[in-house]
């Protein structure tokens, strides 16, 4: 029961930190931000948001206690009512909120993120990957005869890596810390945000990643399962790790090591595919020696047909 009302103050202390309770400012307030905003839409880079644009986005970044001018410079959007945070700035309200970000997985099948609560007792992964992309049409969707059904987003055609690492922390911070981002939405997640360049923050720690040292691969005995096993490009069984790597999305180098781990039950594995091969081949033999012999006889028949009709001639 002391740990709920513990977790709870502590949920609530996190929340008063990160929003005012209180968001309406006071006339007084209220006056000096229209000024300020009218003075900010003057300058170059604020004259399309216009006063109104840079009010409602300083309105937000009060709410949020977030630096004004952090928020106006690529760090909020306000898209058709909507609050667009980047990368950089989600990760900085993780870290003030006491949370911490690590990288486990960024590379060319997408990025996995590991999100380490306050306490540093607990920790969740969070991943998106080039195929979560496809599956949501992010990368387009081809039509008929070289057309687009759905066009690529040009975000995800540029900067695909950055692009997985924004919906990363974007969906796991709304899921494992949702009191932090509240309602506002990742780069990526709205359909209209494609204009925004993703930016990744900068210094994101590597997450270490814990491994038995009882499963640790030396370099000999590895070099001996492929002596042992004929691995070599031109073997079937070096096949099999390609299509084993491909379909866990993995280097092959990794996957060699888990067939290594586990090389019985991947010989076994190996045997069953050669023996289906072997009978698939067979069956193919038999269908064609049937047509074969059905080709003779059709040929033995018309070769004697025409003996009778020569003869009756």
């Amino acid at each position: 029961m002391n740990n709920q009302v513990a977790y709870h103050q502590n949920y609530e202390s996190h929340v008063q930190t990160t929003y005012r309770m209180n968001s309406i400012p006071s006339m007084q307030e209220m006056h000096q931000m229209i000024e300020v905003s009218k003075v900010l839409a003057t300058a170059p880079f604020y004259q399309k948001l216009g006063p109104g644009g840079v009010l409602a986005i300083y309105l937000t970044a009060r709410e949020m206690n977030l630096p004004l001018m952090f928020c106006l410079n690529g760090g909020l959007h306000n898209i058709e009512g909507k609050v667009v945070l980047s990368a950089q700035l989600m990760n900085m309200m993780l870290i003030n909120a006491g949370w911490e970000v690590q990288f486990i997985q960024m590379d060319k099948f997408g990025c996995e993120l590991k999100f380490i609560y306050p306490n540093k007792k607990r920790y969740e992964n969070f991943k998106f990957t080039i195929q979560d992309a496809k599956d949501a049409g992010y990368l387009g969707i081809p039509g008929p005869n070289g057309t687009w059904q759905k066009k690529p987003k040009d975000n995800w055609l540029y900067h695909p890596l950055d692009m997985c690492f924004s919906r990363a922390i974007a969906s796991g911070a709304r899921k494992y810390a949702p009191n932090v981002i509240g309602n506002c939405y990742g780069l990526g997640e709205l359909d209209n945000d494609d204009h925004i360049t993703p930016v990744l923050p900068e210094n994101i720690p590597q997450a270490e990643i814990q491994e038995d040292k009882k499963e640790v691969i030396n370099k000999e005995l590895l070099l001996e399962f492929i002596e042992r096993n004929s691995i070599n490009e031109s073997s079937e069984i070096y096949e099999y790790v390609n299509h084993i790597a491909r379909s866990k999305e993995i280097k092959y180098e990794k996957a060699l090591e888990l067939c290594c781990k586990n090389e019985e039950s991947f010989l076994n594995s190996f045997k069953k595919v050669q023996e289906k091969q072997k009978r698939l081949s067979l069956e193919e033999k038999v269908v064609e020696d049937k047509d074969s012999k059905i080709q003779t006889e059709c040929k033995a028949d018309l070769h004697a047909e025409e003996i009778i009709t020569e003869q009756n001639q």
